[in-house]
């Protein structure tokens, strides 16, 4: 055997391996980006969670919720306060969902249902107050798709 048969084996050797090394690392980098949106998946329902079992388990929240969102401007300055949080809560929860969906971590389905429910949110009069009030703490990106949500 010669000395260039040698160095072309090798060769081919080299380059397969350097494939199979290439497609194992894409096969490791789609498996860490599918599991890092899992993660993102689960924290944001998580933190729908908290903010769900918070009203379900508090009896005078749930009705500060009731009544702020029937008229904030009735609301007392501690009761307006404690909306404020509640409602920033909610709000920033949605935009974790639309945010994800704008960086494609998250399926566009994801926010279809949330537009139902922000959609049904706003057109309560005293969620709908709140909103034309404290949206200047959100993204200019997301106060326009909510105000577009918010008109149609």
């Amino acid at each position: 055997m010669n000395w260039d048969a040698v160095v072309a084996i090798s060769d081919l050797v080299g380059a397969l391996v350097l494939v199979l090394t290439l497609f194992y690392l894409a096969i490791q980098i789609r498996q860490a980006n599918n599991h890092g949106r899992r993660n993102e998946i689960a924290e944001t329902f998580q933190q729908f969670s908290v903010a769900r079992m918070a009203i379900a388990q508090n009896e005078d929240l749930a009705e500060l919720l009731v009544r702020g969102s029937d008229n904030y401007a009735d609301l007392g300055g501690t009761e307006q306060l404690r909306f404020e949080n509640l409602m920033s809560e909610r709000f920033w929860c949605w935009h974790s969902i639309w945010d994800g969906i704008q960086l494609h971590a998250f399926e566009d389905d994801f926010w279809s249902g949330g537009e139902i429910l922000i959609k049904q949110w706003l057109e309560r009069k005293g969620i709908a107050e709140w909103w034309k009030i404290h949206k200047y703490q959100f993204p200019s990106d997301y106060i326009k798709a909510i105000d577009e949500l918010a008109a149609n």
